[in-house]
């Protein structure tokens, strides 16, 4: 559990680091642009420059670096999914992505080292994202399942609400997402 935390509060964090450097961005490039007309159409060229270097510029780098990290979380999101139907080869995950397995194999690394996934790592030598201390993916296109056992235990298919994974669980049981750590109801 403390693992799947942990999951939980590195995409979080990167969320609102993702939004922040965005609302930045857009703030002090359309600052600097408004600096920029008034000193245009006062005619001073001369410190327009600095302007460009101090406020427009690094406007646009913290634009660029915030929709990178909404993008990084989205797909992160997809590979829960498809990591949590059982599709963990990294040819599949790169076919699913219409990617190359490469950019996969780098990008799953990239979120393992930025702690989106504490519980998996790459095995290069299969070629697959294993899940670590967790049980199997149950196929999650089973929807419902009756135990064979003395009494009735209905399984249902769930999805996270946190990042979109499905898994089945006991009707009525609220679980831990085994990727992010949300509960499911």
């Amino acid at each position: 559990m403390a693992n799947n935390t942990g999951s939980r509060v590195a995409v979080g964090i990167n969320i609102l680091i993702g939004k922040l450097l965005s609302i930045l961005g857009y703030s002090i490039a359309i600052l600097g642009i408004l600096i920029i007309i008034v000193f245009v159409s006062d005619g001073d060229y001369a410190d327009l420059h600095i302007f460009v270097f101090v406020l427009v510029i690094p406007g646009v780098i913290m634009i660029i670096q915030g929709a990178r990290i909404k993008r990084r979380i989205r797909r992160f999101r997809r590979y829960v999914s498809f990591i949590a139907e059982g599709m963990t080869s990294l040819d599949i995950l790169a076919t699913q992505t219409s990617s190359t397995k490469d950019f996969v194999t780098r990008d799953i690394q990239k979120m393992i080292n930025k702690r989106f996934f504490t519980n998996a790592a790459i095995d290069f030598i299969n070629n697959q994202v294993m899940m670590l201390n967790i049980p199997t993916p149950i196929n999650a296109h089973v929807h419902d399942h009756v135990a064979p056992t003395n009494y009735q235990q209905v399984f249902k298919t769930a999805t996270c609400s946190g990042c979109g994974a499905t898994s089945v669980k006991e009707q009525g049981a609220v679980i831990s997402c085994e990727y992010c750590g949300s509960p499911i109801k």
